[in-house]
């Protein structure tokens, strides 16, 4: 739709809205009467012909006018140089802006018409005749009067002179002014440069630090200029910090380099201001890595914190590189310092020790990864795999590292009832624990010991809490599957359920119609789930009292689980003796076999070890080792103590007295029932069954593989078996084969006839 004007009416309208125009960029005041007419006016010009005429003499108004204003400009800039040129050029560049701004909102109808009758959207060019949008009519004009001039180098020559200038100074006096300048000049050079697409008053604005990775003028002519300039300076700082010894050359330089990317932050795009990191780096890191990290072991033991911060903060202060090989400085260095304390810890009585400081220096080195090293990635990764080192450690007269069993040891000193510490701290200490549990590579290894530890606090009563237990193995589970936890689980289970058939037992018992002189707590082990050993328990004939007690018992359970079988294991019970023949009253806790032996001086003073073994029926070795705890404890006494110190070698005709005289410090105790050595074997033991059970548990692995696979190589059926025992232990080779060849000798393998390092697995 349009209006044609009256003769001369075109012209009269045309000349005015250049009127308009020319007081636009001459920044002089216009009414808001007379703005809204021009708008009004403008509208009549572009409806009042159906051809693109009014819209090619509206742009050559236009174009007359903005050439002319900006040429005025220019020859007054070309005759100015130094901080002037650079002042004079911003005041230009900003009254420009404003003035084209109320220009194109006054060719606004221009505008949208020129991209109507093109067929495209407003905020993209059109050729229509030789008219374009304003937006990029505006900064063509200006962009062919720089390049006329020839200003555009001329900036950036006294820009880069002038920042060395002032840079120079002793205080850098009026650097903060330069640099507002010369981004107000850099940003509007990227703009020029980039803005090759029109923009109406609702286009998104020009992001400068994205545009400046387009603008070649910006790239080519300033950065590569300011870079080697750049270059330079930091070439004569580092020669003079590198007269002052490292800590100190580590201080500056990270100070002063952290001045100057404060410095570019303010003026420069972010393009520029990484590669003046990455040229930084280059000088004062990478050029200086020897020194540096030779340093870092220094830094480390000094323990200063605050220059340790700066070392990790100068050779991270890019997330380019690595720079230097901080990393594996940081793994050798806590590896070292962890093993130099803990090697003469590594003997059996010094487990709580040996974690304690595990614990003390895992959390050390985490709050410093954390506290000064920004928790870096790859310096967790250092942490993990020098702990990992530490942990799975061998000493060269051991067959495996010690960590498992004292890990074990460990977590059952601090699970045992001792009243020393709350829930909470147990609870914050068997997390530290998991951590270190984490690093093993035998996990078996702590499995058997722990389930070893768990089945005597369980059985006697020692555990501080079982909900602590409990959330412990639920913890291991999370991370490490129901296959390894089951048999724990199944253990705290038993003793749940033996505690209630207890109940019913002691409630049964109370209604018998003859009292019986014990009421025990009798625990019900499944076979399968504890570790209770194969060997067949010693044999002991139990004192009348819990002779009746086993029976009733027994006729109990065959009551409630018809088909149930069960067998007694008396070396793992225990009870508590009262004493009545003392002037005060003791309550002893010991062994079943203890028990049985002291009761037998019920009926006399004095008895030979033969006539005791008799009478118990236990075999003349263990019997001795009952008797030594009891005679240590001195509740017996030897006849002649000339025999003290050798009595355990002395014949079976040896007396053995009941202490009369009697005197304890306490009225409850307990009668030690192992020695340190019967630890020790039991100890090797525990760890030789671990071993012995890896054989069974690969072969396992083997034939599971091969049931999914069929047929596989040797090469591809270690590495699949090497990835399955992962979560338990580290296989060696050896082992693997030696399972290879068990399970071919048992015809669940077969070699390949074809290729005979290839097995096929044989259902």
């Amino acid at each position: 739709m349009y209006h044609p004007l009256p003769a001369g009416r075109f012209e009269q309208l045309l000349e005015g809205v250049a009127s308009t125009t020319r007081r636009i960029v001459d920044v002089r005041p216009v009414s808001k009467d007379e703005w809204r007419n021009k708008i009004e006016d403008m509208y009549s010009l572009c409806n009042s012909s159906l051809d693109t005429s009014p819209f090619q003499r509206l742009f050559a108004s236009l174009e007359r006018t903005l050439a002319a204003h900006v040429k005025v400009r220019m020859e007054v800039l070309a005759y100015k140089t130094g901080v002037e040129f650079l002042q004079a050029y911003v005041r230009c560049w900003d009254d420009y802006q404003r003035c084209t701004e109320f220009i194109h909102r006054l060719y606004n109808h221009f505008n949208a018409n020129i991209a109507r009758l093109s067929g495209i959207r407003s905020c993209e060019v059109t050729a229509m005749q030789g008219c374009i949008h304003t937006t990029t009519l505006s900064i063509q004009i200006w962009k062919d009067m720089l390049s006329h001039y020839d200003l555009i180098p001329r900036m950036i020559k006294c820009i880069i002179e002038e920042v060395r200038h002032i840079q120079q100074q002793p205080h850098g006096h009026g650097l903060d002014t330069m640099l507002i300048y010369a981004k107000d000049i850099l940003y509007s050079i990227v703009k020029i440069d980039c803005s090759r697409r029109p923009q109406n008053a609702q286009s998104r604005p020009l992001d400068v630090h994205t545009e400046a990775r387009k603008s070649m003028v910006y790239i080519n002519q300033f950065e590569v200029n300011y870079l080697i300039l750049m270059e330079h300076t930091y070439n004569e700082k580092c020669m003079l910090l590198t007269q002052n010894n490292m800590a100190v050359y580590i201080r500056e330089a990270l100070d002063f380099m952290n001045r100057e990317v404060a410095m570019a932050e303010v003026w420069l795009p972010s393009l520029t201001i990484d590669k003046i990191k990455q040229e930084m780096m280059a000088v004062f890191v990478e050029a200086q890595a020897q020194p540096i990290l030779i340093s870092v072991n220094a830094i480390l033991r000094s323990g200063n914190d605050d220059d340790l911060k700066k070392l990790y903060d100068l050779t991270h202060f890019t997330d380019m590189g690595p720079w230097v090989d901080f990393d594996t400085q940081f793994y050798e260095y806590i590896k070292t310092t962890v093993l130099e304390k803990t090697a003469p810890l590594m003997k059996f009585p010094t487990a709580q020790e040996y974690i304690d400081v595990l614990l003390r220096e895992y959390t050390h080195f985490r709050n410093i990864l954390v506290n000064l090293f920004r928790n870096n990635n790859r310096l967790h990764a250092a942490l993990g795999n020098a702990f990992r080192s530490v942990v799975n450690h061998r000493p060269s007269n051991s067959d495996g590292a010690t960590a498992p069993d004292m890990l074990a040891r460990y977590v059952d000193s601090i699970l045992r009832k001792n009243g020393k510490s709350s829930s909470s701290d147990i609870e914050d200490t068997l997390d530290k624990c998991l951590d270190v549990f984490r690093f093993m590579d035998d996990k078996d290894i702590f499995q058997k010991f722990y389930s070893h530890h768990l089945a005597k606090r369980l059985i006697f009563n020692c555990s501080t809490n079982q909900d602590l237990e409990e959330a412990l193995i639920m913890k291991i589970k999370v991370h490490y599957g129901h296959e390894y936890t089951n048999k724990l689980q199944r253990m705290i289970s038993d003793r749940n359920v033996s505690l209630t058939l207890s109940t019913e037992f002691s409630t049964q018992c109370s209604k018998l119609s003859t009292k019986m002189e014990v009421i025990p707590t009798v625990y019900v082990l499944q076979t399968g789930s504890w570790p209770l050993g194969s060997a067949a328990p010693e044999p002991l004939d139990l004192p009348r009292g819990l002779v009746r007690a086993s029976q009733e018992f027994q006729k109990f359970y065959s009551n409630k689980y018809n088909g149930r079988l069960l067998h007694w294991n008396h070396q793992l019970s225990s009870g508590e003796v009262r004493t009545t023949y003392l002037p005060r009253q003791y309550f002893i806790s010991m062994s079943v076999y203890q028990m049985s032996v002291l009761l037998l001086f019920n009926a006399a003073d004095r008895l030979t070890i033969s006539d005791i073994g008799a009478r118990t029926k236990i075999s003349s070795k263990p019997l001795r080792l009952q008797l030594n705890g009891l005679i240590d404890c001195k509740l017996l006494m030897l006849s002649n103590p000339a025999t003290k110190y050798n009595w355990q070698a002395a014949s079976d005709d040896l007396v053995i007295m009941l202490n009369k005289s009697f005197a304890g410090k306490r009225i409850r105790f307990k009668v030690a029932t192992t020695s340190s050595k019967e630890v020790k074997e039991e100890t090797d033991r525990t760890r030789a069954a671990a071993i012995e059970d890896r054989s069974i548990w690969l072969q396992a692995a083997i034939v599971r593989i091969m049931k999914a696979r069929q047929t596989l190589d040797h090469s591809q059926l270690t590495t699949e078996t090497i990835q399955q025992c992962a979560g338990r232990f580290k296989p060696n080779i050896s082992l693997i084969k030696k399972a290879i060849e068990t399970l071919l000798e048992k015809q669940f393998l077969e070699r390949s006839p074809e290729k005979r390092d290839t097995y096929i697995y044989l259902a």
